[in-house]
């Protein structure tokens, strides 16, 4: 009497997968699993990337936003050479000057009442102060950033 034994999970006349499918499908499942992984690598690095522009878009901010608060109520705006701004006032209490320039990689503000520096903001590669024609105010260029991803801010300050 023969006796067949049955294998668990098959039905009779069916055989399982063979070596060459089970290899197949697992070279299948790490191509795909490798795929995800170099996604996920572009996607952080992408974001990284974002963080970045983010954070020099808002040194900027700062950087206009402390500009345009010393320039209010000043009586004389000038350029000190070609990478210094200088603000001043001799009415309405003592006389000071706000000075702005850069150490290559700071925004750089010095007030005559304090005698200090300070730094406005970061990342900062570039300052440059212009006055303009007839002496009626100045054009300041400030250049955030390293290449390839450089942002410019123009402020024109006139005295009025």
């Amino acid at each position: 009497m023969i006796r067949r034994v049955r294998r668990a999970g098959l039905r009779n006349g069916e055989s399982g997968h063979t070596l060459i499918e089970v290899v197949v499908a697992s070279t299948l499942f790490v191509v795909f699993i490798a795929g995800l992984y170099g996604a996920t690598g572009v996607l952080f690095s992408l974001l990284d990337i974002q963080r970045d522009r983010t954070d020099t878009l808002m040194a900027m901010n700062v950087a206009r936003a402390r500009l345009v608060a010393d320039a209010r109520g000043v009586s004389s705006i000038g350029c000190v050479g070609s990478d210094t701004l200088e603000l001043s006032t001799t009415g309405g209490g003592p006389p000071w000057t706000v000075e702005y320039s850069t150490d290559g990689v700071h925004l750089v503000r010095w007030a005559s009442v304090d005698n200090k520096d300070y730094y406005v903001a970061d990342a900062l590669s570039g300052i440059s102060c212009q006055t303009l024609s007839g002496g009626a105010g100045v054009e300041v260029a400030m250049t955030f950033g390293e290449a390839p991803d450089q942002f410019a801010l123009y402020v024109t300050l006139l005295e009025l």
